[in-house]
């Protein structure tokens, strides 16, 4: 059998903090095999950036980090792991045109002058759908929309032809039509090259779209993972649940109220004792104050006292 191009295993990070340590990930476990698509998915805070940036070993200096994160071969991050951030506004050079930007990953990574990466960067440009990419390869970010800015990371990120691509939170900030768009797109490049993908959201829907396997993460502490159609069409863990009933479905008319999860993410200076979850669920009972362990092989289970593998509530 062929050995996973990316191990994670028992993987943690800890923030310090003036008011203490805060514990961002913690015992995050699972392999990535050579072109699979796993979305990880959760609500803010739940530690799903930590885990995209501990992945590309761009956690900051400050960081703690715990458990251990193999490859089945070096990797070299720009080369190797390309990585589409959140906020294409921030990540862009505003004083850096658009077509020398993805040039530059090619004359780093690829060793091409400047003139053969130019030529490469309007091919990439054009990969991901740009219009007019030889004009917009002059612009510069302020001159292109959320979208158009989204589409040029997406080409600096993949301009070195990379094994694994890393989009964290890629389309938070566009509008449903333009998250579509990147979505499939990010499909179709990833298929196209046989990228591996980990692909960080919070929409269960885009998740379930993209994703060979989904890992959820709740508190830092990933809750259940398995193959995507299993997780959506059978989640196991209660917070699962919940994320597949919150997602709004804009096929339908919505209902009203709209559905919600009861109650807030807990405080990361002060985590409720056991299951960090259990005050939100309401199937919490007494064994939900000792802290659950992980139940099923790696990537693929649950950790849940009352919903144990292949059981029921």
């Amino acid at each position: 059998m062929t050995a996973p191009l990316l191990t994670l295993a028992a993987v943690g990070a800890t923030y310090p903090h003036d008011d203490g340590a805060v514990d961002a990930l913690a015992d995050v476990s699972f392999d990535l095999a050579e072109g699979e698509r796993i979305a990880v998915i959760g609500e803010s805070g739940s530690g799903k950036s930590t885990l995209a940036l501990a992945i590309a070993g761009l956690l900051p200096s400050t960081a703690v980090s715990v458990g251990r994160i193999g490859w089945r071969r070096p990797m070299v991050g720009g080369r190797d792991i390309g990585f589409v951030f959140q906020d294409p506004g921030a990540s862009l050079d505003p004083v850096m045109n658009i077509g020398d930007q993805v040039a530059e990953v090619r004359v780093r990574h690829c060793g091409e002058g400047l003139r053969a990466a130019r030529r490469a960067a309007i091919d990439l440009l054009d990969r991901v759908r740009l219009p007019q990419p030889s004009r917009l390869a002059r612009a510069y970010p302020h001159e292109l929309s959320g979208g158009q800015r989204q589409r040029a990371a997406l080409a600096m990120a993949i301009a070195a032809g990379p094994r694994l691509l890393i989009a964290d939170e890629a389309t938070s900030a566009l509008d449903t039509v333009v998250q579509a768009e990147i979505v499939a797109l990010i499909g179709e490049l990833v298929r196209a090259a046989s990228m591996a993908l980990v692909f960080v959201t919070h929409d269960i829907a885009l998740a379930s779209q993209i994703s060979d396997r989904i890992v959820v993460l709740y508190a830092g502490r990933m809750v259940e993972a398995g193959p995507a159609a299993r997780v959506v069409g059978a989640p196991r863990h209660p917070y699962t649940q919940a994320l597949i009933a919150g997602h709004l479905d804009l096929s339908r008319a919505p209902a009203f109220p709209l559905p919600a999860i009861a109650g807030a993410p807990p405080d990361p200076f002060d985590p409720p004792r056991g299951c960090r979850f259990a005050p939100r669920c309401s199937h919490a009972f007494s064994a939900c104050l000792d802290e659950p362990a992980w139940s099923g092989g790696i990537g693929d289970g649950v950790r849940c006292v009352g919903f144990p593998l292949g059981g029921e509530p």
